[in-house]
């Protein structure tokens, strides 16, 4: 499915869509948190980092360790990071902020990664992917960020209708 060019919308207009269409969620358990097991010791290290948060909200430090995290957080560890960070994404002011570029960074497809990008955005609806093409292009405006193949990829995600 072919995303569809909604116009451009101001950083208030993003923000009520994201507090729409991305509520907090609880954070999953430690199994379902990374995409790995306990034997990838860096998911294990992540996932005891990860302890000292447990509500549905993030806090920036939770946000900026996770962000780094991407690639290996499960569909379930992403649907719990998602709407803190696209928060923190569209707070920041800071063009050279890597909580601003982590996303496009993310989302940036090459074959070996899709099957990756698509267990982490899967489950968005067609709201939600909107909001975040929203916000990609959003990040372009204001920070000059190149976006093309993120929204790209995001367009190429398939929804996924069971829950993860």
């Amino acid at each position: 499915m072919q995303l569809v060019y909604r116009g451009y919308f101001s950083r208030d207009e993003i923000i009520a869509e994201i507090h729409q269409f991305f509520p907090f969620v609880e954070k999953p358990d430690d199994d379902h948190l990374m995409s790995f097991s306990d034997d990838d010791w860096p998911c294990k290290f992540i996932k005891n980092h990860m302890q000292t948060y447990t509500t549905p909200s993030l806090p920036r430090e939770g946000i900026r360790y996770l962000h780094d995290e991407l690639a290996n957080l499960s569909a379930q560890g992403m649907r719990w990071l998602l709407p803190s960070l696209l928060r923190a994404v569209m707070l920041s002011e800071d063009a050279l902020d890597t909580i601003t570029t982590c996303l496009i960074a993310d989302l940036g497809e090459t074959e070996n990664r899709m099957k990756s990008i698509q267990v982490r955005y899967g489950w968005l609806d067609e709201n939600q992917r909107n909001c975040l093409e929203s916000i990609l292009e959003y990040l372009s405006e204001k920070h000059s960020h190149i976006v093309a193949l993120a929204v790209s990829t995001l367009g190429e995600i398939q929804l996924q209708r069971e829950s993860s």
